[in-house]
Formats: C-alpha cells, sequence, structure tokens
C-alpha cells in the first residue's frame, strides 16, 4: 500500500502538481484501478494533453455529418427516456428509503433507560429490578401481506388493496437488545457471578448473571434479546423495490390485472391512491448575501445536524453590516443561542484569534487591501469600544498575555446569552454545529462570510437570490418519510418508557411486560394518517393529494409537481417568481391560475432530481489533488489560493482551480465518479462548488468539443444496433444548475451547424436534447405550442389537457374508481410532438381527430359557438361513458335506523324490489333512477340500512363486487355506467386551448361538403383566430392535413424550424389548393 502511494505521488509530480502536494503526506491512496489506470494515462502525457480533453477521452477521428448528427440527438432522445422513467425521481428516492434510511434510523435512534423503583411484592423479592437499558437491534422488513381471521398469511396486491379498501403497506420487525440490571440482598452468588431463581411455583430457572457491583446489595446485570418484535407498518409505493409487481414480467402484471403503462408512484391507504407532493426547501450549508429587513447587508449560512431525537438541527448563522444601532455601521452576528445580536470582532476574540494582523488577513485576504481594511476597521473601533480598557492595555503592552482578550471576550458574550448557559457550550453547539468543536475551522469559515459581505458592500460581488433554483432542494417522498419514521420512532420509545415505568415490571416479569408494551400502532396510524389527510407536520398541509386518474396526462403531471411550502394564506413574494435558472428545469407555463399560482411547479420534461451519492470518492480524489488540512495554511497565503466545497462545506484549497476542474470534469466523463456530482467553477470568486447531494435540479445535455458530440460514425452505427448509449463516457452530462451557469448551451443541433459555418461562431460546450424538453409534459404535447399566445398554452397544459377524455387504464374491470370517464373511441393524433413517441402517450390516448371547416354558418357558430353534424355524432364522434362507483357496508347492524330520502312522500319513492337480488345488491345491467334503491339490507327488525341514489346519479348497474376489508367485514362495490351524447351546451377544446360551445346540431343534409363529397364534422368561426392568438392550432391543421393524405408521420414539436410556405408546397404536390382552400 505504501508502494502504491508513492507511485501515485510521483505520477501527479511529472503530470504538472500544485505546491499543494506538499501537504499528501499521510493520506489515502485510491483504491479503484480505474482511478489508477486513469493517473498514469495522466502521468505519461504533456501538460498541453493534461489541461485539455483530447487525450483523456477518445480521439474523434469521423466526424458525424448533419443528418446522421440529427440521427444521433434523435437516439439520443429515445434512449434517453428508454433509460429514464418521468417518475424514476420518485421510485429512486423512496427505494433509498427502503435500502439504507429505514435501517439509519433505527441505528440511530437513541437507547432508553427504565429506572424502576424498589417493590417487595415479586415472586422473587430479594432480586430486584434497578434498571433496564433498551436499544433497537437487527431490523427486518417484510412484503406487504394480510392476515384473515383464521390466521392464515396471503400476499397482499396493490390491486387486491384497491379493492378491498385496505393499506398497502409492510410490517417491520425489529430486535429489542435488553439490559437488566438487578440487585440481590439475601443470597450468595454462584458460579461466580450466576445465581438461581424461581419464576413460578415448582419451577426453578438458571439465569446468568454479571456482578458489577460489591455492597450491601449485590448487583448484577444480564443482557437479553426480543427476536422480531412488531414495531409498525410503513406504507409501501407501488413498483418500488418492497412491491410485489416489481419483480413480475409482462405476462405476471396482466394476470395480476395491473395495467402496463401504469408506472407506480403512489401509495393506496383505505384503497384510494395518494401521491407525495415533491416539497422545495432552502439548501443548506450556502452562503448567501442579500439585503436586510431594515438596512444593510446580510450575509447567512444553515448548518445542519442530525438532532437527536427526531429532527436534524437546523442553525443558521447571520452577519449583519449595518449602522442602525450607531452611526457608523459596523459587522454583527447573530445564531440560536444568543438573546440578541453581538459584535463580529468579540465573536472573534472569543474563537481565540486575538492578533488583529490575523484578523485582517483572514477577513479582507489581503492585508494591502486598503478599502475592506476601512471597513473592518469600524468593526474593530466598535469592539474595542465595548470591550473597555483592558484592549487598550493589551495594544499598549506587547508582552500581554493573548489568552487574556479571549477570556475578555467570553465575558463580554456572556452578557447576550441566557445566565445559566456556558459561553462556550453555546458555541459549540449553536455556531456552526456540524464543524463541531473545530474553533480553527469555524474562524476560517466565519472570516470568509465576513468576507463575501464586504465584497458585496464594495461591489466586488453579485448579492445572491435564495430563491434561485441553484439554491433549493427537493425533498421527495423518500426524504420525508425518513424524517417522519424518526418522529414516530422518538415517540414509539417515549410511548414503551412512560407505559414501562407506569408498570414498574420486576425482572422476573420484565421480558414479557416488555412486549406486552410495544405499541407498534404509533408507526401504523401515523403514517396512515398523514396520508390520508395530507397533514405532514404541524401547520404543513398539502404534502400529499389524491392521485388524478382522469387521463394518463393528469397523472404524470401530478406526479411530476413540486410544491413551495407556504402557509394558507400568504402574500406572493419572490418565492413564487421564475428566475433564469428556472429554464430546464420546471416549467414555465404550468402553473394554476389561483392563490397556488407560482406556488406549485411542474417539473420539465427533461429534468430530473438528483438522488445523492456518496462523498467518500470526492474525498478521497481531493486528497490526490490539494489539502484537507487547512488549518497549516498561514493567513497570508490564503489571497492565492481558491476555496473547494463539498455539498456548501469548505473543505480544501487550491491554487490551481482550472487544473483541478479539468480533472474532476474528466475522471467524472469517465465514470470513475457518480454521474450525478455536480463541479462549478467560479473563478471570479476563487470558488469550486462540489455537490453530491440528493434533491438539486439536472437535465440532460449532450456533451461538445469544438461544436460536434463526441460521438463518432463507428460509435453511432453501434449505438443504433446495441441500443446502449451509457457505454461512451462524455456522451451526455446531467447538469446541475450551479455548473451549468459556467456552460454555453446550444439550443439544438441546428444551432450548432450554424456556428461551424460561422466563422465567429460562438463556442459552445453542451447541447440540449430538444428545446421542448424544457417545458413539461403538458405543454410538450401541445403542437407548435411556441406560436401560440402564453395564456392559450397554460389553459391548455393546466386545464384542458388535464380534462380531456379517454382511457386512462387498460385494466378497468380491476379498478372501482369513484368516478371516471371513459371515451369510446380514442385515436391517435395525427400531428404529434416527439414526447408522445417517448412517453406511454400513443397508447392511452384522449381525444378523437375531426374534419373541421373554418368558415362561418349562418350565426350559429358566433363567438365560441361550435356547429357539429348531427350524423358524426350518431357515428359516435365524442360519446363517452360516465362511471359511477358506490360502496355499501353490507354487516350494517339491525338497529341502525334507514337512510330517510329527499321527499317525505311515498310515493314519490317506490320500491322495485325485482331489481335486487336476494342479497340485497341490484343485478347486472339493470337501470336505475335517481332515488332508486341501489342497495339494502335488511335486519332482524324492521329498520333497514338502503342505499339510495341522489337527485343526480343515475345508470346502468355495470359491474358489483363483493369483497372484504382487512377485518374481514364484507363490502360491495356497485359501479353505474351512464351513455353522454354531444348535446346543445357542451364544451369542447382543440389542443390549443381553444375551447368552444355546441351551438347548432347540424344534420348532414344542411352541412356543407366539398367537391369530393367530404363533409366536415365541426365547423368552427374563422374569427376565433386572431383574438385568441392561436396560430399552432392552423399549423397542425395543415400538418395534419398531409399527414392524411400522405400516410406518413409528421413531427409536430415546438421549436422545430418549419417554415409555412414548405407545408403548404407540399400540400400543392397532392392536388391542393397552395393556400390550403377549398371550395364548399
Amino acid at each position: 500500500m505504501q508502494d502504491l502511494t508513492k507511485l501515485l505521488h510521483v505520477m501527479a509530480l511529472i503530470a504538472k502538481p500544485p505546491p499543494m502536494l506538499s501537504y499528501w503526506k499521510g493520506r489515502r491512496c485510491f483504491q479503484t484501478l480505474g482511478l489508477l489506470l486513469y493517473f498514469q494515462r495522466l502521468a505519461s502525457s504533456t501538460m498541453e494533453d493534461a489541461l485539455g480533453n483530447d487525450k483523456l477521452m477518445e480521439d474523434v477521428e469521423d466526424f458525424l455529418t448533419d443528418e446522421e448528427e440529427k440521427l444521433f440527438f434523435d437516439k439520443a432522445c429515445e434512449f434517453y427516456f428508454a433509460h429514464k422513467s418521468l417518475i424514476s425521481h420518485h421510485l429512486d428516492s423512496y427505494n433509498h428509503f427502503l435500502e439504507k434510511d429505514i435501517y439509519r434510523v433505527f441505528e440511530d435512534a437513541p437507547s432508553i433507560t427504565i429506572k424502576a423503583t424498589h417493590n417487595k411484592s415479586s415472586t422473587q423479592a430479594d432480586v430486584m429490578l434497578q434498571s433496564a437499558k433498551i436499544g433497537f437491534g437487527c431490523v427486518t422488513m417484510r412484503k406487504p401481506e394480510w392476515t384473515d381471521q383464521k390466521g392464515n398469511i396471503c400476499l397482499l396486491y396493490p390491486t387486491e388493496a384497491r379493492l378491498r379498501k385496505m393499506n398497502y403497506s409492510a410490517s417491520i420487525y425489529a430486535d429489542m437488545n435488553v439490559k437488566i440490571v438487578v440487585t440481590k440482598i439475601d443470597e450468595e452468588d454462584a458460579d461466580g457471578g450466576s445465581f438461581y431463581w424461581k419464576r413460578e411455583k415448582g419451577k426453578e430457572e438458571r439465569t446468568c448473571y454479571t456482578k458489577i457491583a460489591e455492597g450491601e446489595g449485590k448487583v448484577f446485570e444480564k443482557e437479553e434479546t426480543v427476536k422480531g418484535a412488531f414495531v409498525g407498518k410503513v406504507p409501501i409505493m407501488v413498483m418500488s423495490d418492497a412491491c410485489h409487481f416489481s419483480s413480475l414480467k409482462k405476462d405476471g402484471l396482466i394476470r395480476k390485472s395491473h395495467c402496463l403503462f401504469d408506472g407506480g408512484g403512489y401509495f393506496i391507504i383505505n384503497g384510494s391512491e395518494k401521491v407525495v407532493i415533491s416539497q422545495e426547501q432552502i439548501a443548506h450549508r450556502m452562503i448567501c448575501t442579500a439585503m436586510g429587513k431594515n438596512r444593510g447587508l446580510r450575509c447567512s449560512y444553515r448548518s445542519f445536524t442530525v438532532g437527536e431525537p427526531a429532527y436534524p438541527t437546523h442553525t443558521t448563522t447571520r452577519i449583519v453590516f449595518s449602522n442602525v444601532k450607531s452611526r457608523i455601521p459596523f459587522l454583527t452576528v447573530y445564531f440560536h443561542g444568543l438573546k440578541n445580536a453581538v459584535p463580529a470582532i468579540i465573536l472573534f476574540r472569543a474563537l481565540g484569534v486575538a492578533n488583529d494582523k490575523e484578523l485582517v488577513e483572514r477577513v479582507c485576504e489581503d492585508a494591502d487591501d486598503l478599502e475592506m481594511r476601512e471597513l473592518l476597521s469600524y468593526s474593530l473601533y466598535h469592539a474595542d469600544k465595548e470591550m473597555g480598557t483592558l484592549v487598550k492595555l493589551a495594544r499598549e503592552n506587547f508582552s500581554f498575555d493573548p489568552g487574556t482578550r479571549k477570556v475578555i471576550a467570553m465575558q463580554c458574550l456572556q452578557k447576550h446569552i441566557p445566565p445559566e448557559a456556558s459561553v462556550q457550550d453555546v458555541l459549540d453547539k449553536y455556531l456552526f454545529p456540524h464543524l463541531k468543536n473545530a474553533d480553527s475551522q469555524k474562524v476560517m469559515l466565519l472570516s470568509y462570510m465576513f468576507h463575501c459581505l464586504l465584497a458585496c458592500l464594495l461591489g466586488r460581488r453579485k448579492l445572491d437570490n435564495i430563491n434561485e433554483f441553484r439554491n433549493k432542494r427537493i425533498e421527495l417522498p423518500g426524504d420525508l418519510f425518513k424524517k417522519k419514521l424518526k418522529s414516530f420512532l422518538h415517540q414509539f420509545l417515549k410511548d414503551l418508557q412512560k407505559k414501562l415505568e407506569k408498570l414498574c415490571p420486576h425482572a422476573d416479569t420484565f421480558m414479557r411486560q416488555l412486549q406486552f408494551c410495544m405499541d407498534g400502532s404509533i408507526l401504523t396510524h401515523g403514517f396512515q394518517r398523514a396520508l390520508a389527510t395530507g397533514n405532514w407536520d404541524a401547520g404543513r398541509s398539502g404534502v400529499v393529494a389524491t392521485l388524478e386518474r382522469r387521463n394518463p396526462l393528469y397523472t404524470l403531471s401530478h406526479l411530476r409537481q413540486i410544491r413551495i411550502p407556504v402557509p394558507p394564506v400568504f402574500k406572493q413574494d419572490g418565492k413564487s417568481y421564475i428566475n433564469k435558472y428556472a429554464i430546464g428545469r420546471v416549467c414555465m407555463v404550468e402553473t394554476p391560475d389561483n392563490e397556488n399560482c407560482g406556488v406549485v411547479h411542474t417539473l420539465a420534461t427533461g429534468c430530473d432530481i438528483s438522488s445523492g451519492s456518496s462523498p467518500d470518492p470526492i474525498l478521497d480524489i481531493l486528497s490526490h489533488l490539494c489539502t484537507l488540512d487547512m488549518t497549516q495554511i498561514p493567513s497570508s497565503s490564503m489571497k492565492h489560493l481558491t476555496k473547494v466545497f463539498l455539498n456548501g462545506e469548505w473543505v480544501a484549497v487550491h491554487d490551481n482551480p482550472e487544473y483541478m476542474v479539468r480533472h474532476l470534469r474528466n475522471i467524472r466523463q469517465q465514470s470513475y465518479l457518480h454521474k450525478q456530482v455536480e463541479i462549478a467553477a467560479n473563478m471570479c470568486q476563487k470558488e469550486i462548488q462540489l455537490f453530491c447531494d440528493s434533491g438539486r435540479f439536472l437535465r440532460p445535455l449532450i456533451l461538445l468539443q469544438r461544436n460536434r458530440s463526441h460521438i463518432n460514425k463507428k460509435q453511432l452505427n453501434e449505438m443504433s444496433l446495441s441500443g446502449r448509449l451509457v457505454l461512451y463516457p462524455g456522451a451526455m452530462e446531467a447538469m446541475g444548475p450551479e455548473e451549468e451557469e459556467s456552460c454555453i448551451v446550444a439550443e439544438n443541433y441546428k444551432e450548432l451547424q450554424r456556428a461551424r459555418n460561422e466563422a465567429d461562431g460562438k463556442n459552445y460546450t453542451h447541447c440540449q436534447l430538444h428545446p421542448c424538453f424544457s417545458f413539461s409534459l403538458g405543454s410538450s404535447l401541445i403542437p407548435f405550442f411556441n406560436h401560440n399566445g402564453s395564456y392559450r398554452v397554460m389553459l391548455q397544459a393546466q386545464k384542458h389537457g388535464k380534462q380531456a377524455l379517454g382511457i386512462y387504464t387498460s385494466c378497468m374491470r380491476a379498478r372501482s374508481d369513484t368516478t371516471s370517464h371513459l371515451l369510446f373511441y380514442p385515436q391517435r393524433p395525427l400531428a404529434e410532438t416527439k414526447i408522445v413517441r417517448l412517453s406511454n402517450a400513443p397508447h392511452l390516448s384522449s381525444g378523437q381527430n375531426a374534419i373541421v371547416a373554418i368558415c362561418p354558418f349562418w350565426g350559429y357558430n358566433q363567438e365560441d359557438g361550435l356547429v357539429i353534424s348531427q350524423a358524426s355524432v350518431d357515428r359516435g364522434l365524442f360519446r363517452s361513458c360516465h362511471l359511477w362507483s358506490f360502496d355499501f357496508d353490507m354487516e350494517a347492524k339491525s338497529d341502525q335506523p334507514a337512510l330517510k330520502p329527499p321527499c317525505s312522500t311515498e310515493s314519490n319513492l317506490p320500491s322495485m324490489p325485482w331489481k335486487l337480488d336476494d342479497d340485497g345488491l341490484p343485478f347486472i345491467g339493470e337501470n336505475f333512477l335517481p332515488f332508486d334503491v341501489l342497495a339494502r339490507k335488511r335486519g332482524l327488525q324492521e329498520n333497514t340500512t338502503t342505499l339510495r341514489l341522489s337527485a343526480v346519479e343515475k345508470g346502468r348497474v355495470d359491474q358489483v363486487i363483493v369483497a372484504a376489508d382487512d377485518e374481514e367485514n364484507p363490502i360491495a362495490r356497485i359501479r353505474l355506467r351512464e351513455i353522454r351524447v354531444p348535446v346543445d351546451g357542451d364544451k369542447f377544446s382543440s389542443r390549443h386551448g381553444q375551447k368552444g360551445v355546441i351551438g347548432f346540431l347540424c344534420s348532414q343534409e344542411d352541412m356543407f361538403f366539398s367537391r369530393e363529397g367530404i363533409i366536415p364534422d365541426i365547423i368552427i368561426n374563422p374569427h376565433a383566430f386572431p383574438s385568441r392568438q392561436s396560430i399552432g392550432q392552423l399549423a397542425e391543421g395543415i400538418v395534419a392535413k398531409i399527414a392524411a393524405v400522405s400516410g406518413r408521420k409528421v413531427d409536430a414539436s415546438a421549436f422545430n424550424k418549419v417554415e409555412i410556405q414548405t407545408m403548404l408546397d407540399e400540400l400543392k404536390r397532392f392536388v391542393f389548393c397552395q393556400q390550403a382552400f377549398l371550395t364548399l
């Protein structure tokens, strides 16, 4: 191992190392052979090759032509969506919770101590329980199952949980490690530490104890383990690793009546499908400078540590430069634990910085910076004035002990904290708690925060926006479940401790009482209540919602929503505004138009959320590239060094940032680092930000070199045959908002071709897969939406597209939703966008293709009026089916009174017993009208429990399902269907938010017709287009006509450079008028 370390050291020296290599001694060497080969390759290259990308990746010898490049971008889109589901961030987060977080939460759970009172009423009076310590051991979790009244254990599938109104959850079992301490008074111990102990009359059992104390009452201890104790149940996400469907193939899913196009990502609580909305939050450990609430500037740093017992401890340190309390502005610091803000220099003195020269060098980073020194001098003056004459005496006497100044600062800080608290404890616990007791590191971080604040004041650094997406993180379902599990586990232990101390069991009955006092309903009912009501935490609602199943678009859009946690009544502020970092990450169009406008966002189609990775590989690489021990670096040398932050924590420094960034990115491109690691460099501020945490916004970008991709013709052919894009390193990167700020991103491949042909073209570093991926799924389904007004696009993406009728599942017989709509003849659109082919939209389509004529019709279609052919309606145009589902408890109590009808007269409520079977349930196919009795259960008395329809409910019985819930209570689920045919007054909408109401159903003989005898289905007024700016609908009509007469697919994606004249010329080839006009 030492030889390998020396070899790496020598190879790095050959590859032009930085001077920081003197701090390498004693560091760990790489454990990965791939990294060793990488450094060998780097050592054999020249300095120019080491700084470039040409030799670190495979040379591109055969550049792609323009047509091949277009094919590569199309293949890249297909491969990306083939390997990445639109709801993969939900599944990945929850799977990480199942694999690691659950066990980590139980490991970090604190042990509880039971202190018993001495009571001589036990069966063994001379053996008394003194205390007991209880902790968790091995944790196991089973897949969802349920137990009937006979004790038989059966597997529980999501389909069965929906129909039987059960919870789709899994049981958690844990070993309870118990250490019992007892006191023995009378008898002598036998066998050097063991004694006999009677538990029942006539029986004697030997229990081994270990003697730990001598005296009048000898103290013994014993350790026991309760195997497989039931802790509670956790809801299981459908299609996660713990779901039964995740291991089934296509045939198995069909046999279990699961829709093949259902990707999961939701939970089933009491038979209802619930979705956890991802929550936005401010990123931790980020230095943020902004304007204060009053006057002056403020710099904040939000640190956190894993607190005990439930939630992480969040502590925000704020530095304010203001002259509110005095005429001269000075620096003040405030953090949790202080009663009010304290002067910043006093805090430095308390941390051990007694020398003014060192303080100036750390804050200003350049002792010759006169402007920053002048600003800092105000704070020095104010601190010396508050600390009193002792500081002046220390300045005059150079032999004065520096420790005295720290003692004086501690005395000054004592006035700003509670009297019962200690200054050192407050500094250790609340000032950057993640650094614990490292005062030197706290001084360095605090100094840099002062430097950032003063640099902003001097105009050298821009103010930060805390609401930018680079400063935000997303709490996914796995993160929310982890916090909730910690809270419930803490409540479980407190309840167990309280019960055991109240019962005060003795040593002979303690283990039996322990199993009796464990309440597994705390976790079970806690998760069930949180998912059923949506109230996740105190004062935090809107986290959980019922999954919308109107159409597949609505379902996917609901699963890709993110929400800003705000109170029910709030004022619109910067949180709900879109900033530049939202491009390609959240849709700038799809958002609610009510009070949640800007509060609820929808992820862009090409956006992904990072799942997080371990920081250990990054630290291993940093240990060979720079120093991790910054305490050895003198403060005067910091101005020449670049700071390296890992997940917001200052971990290293480096003197050659370009060299380091190139190395890290090359290692990531060669797949030696996780593909979601973000490497951002700010050369102006001398900062390198590395991120590997979860919850970051990422989007895929094609990596370029000299405005060309890194794929040659040979690789393109292999990729087309094998379909494995991930095998070629450097082809695509997941780019975060911080790293993308230093990149030049092309709009599409045509922009690259234009830049290569121009002499002064831009040198792009990355390129988008397609511009439409920067918008949500609902927006991307609109053909040519870049030609429409923004309001119409928002209306279609947020409302009309989600309300479109179609087929939302392929297993209707296995579902019993409360209400649903089905279109009888859904069709695949003639003009499709790119995202339609990449998602499941073609298989579960919504809407129908219709022949549309744009012309007036005797005033019947003025404004928003539509004229529809009655013959088309009779042939099934826009005919749909409305389904109602009703639940009926078949085990109703006999003394339960009958439901009173809305009308008191019995004549209005006729009894129709021929529609009901002997068991009180309706026959399949029977027609029911309003106020009819749909189900009846007659008890032993005259009272009868009935299920009666309301005034607006009617239909024919479509399905009757009789099942039993988890308590074996029989329930009946009855579904009615009602055929709905378009009539006057019904509202329809196109895919461009162009809505209208039927004004006249015209017979076929009165409709216009063309020379070929084609009769339009719909007639729209031409005045409806200019006022609503839906030019994309006209373009869609032309493209759909070309697709219909030519019999080929047409790409109608937005931002495609399609000229109108080109489409008209193509129409002319099919013997149509060049202006797309027809004589009717």
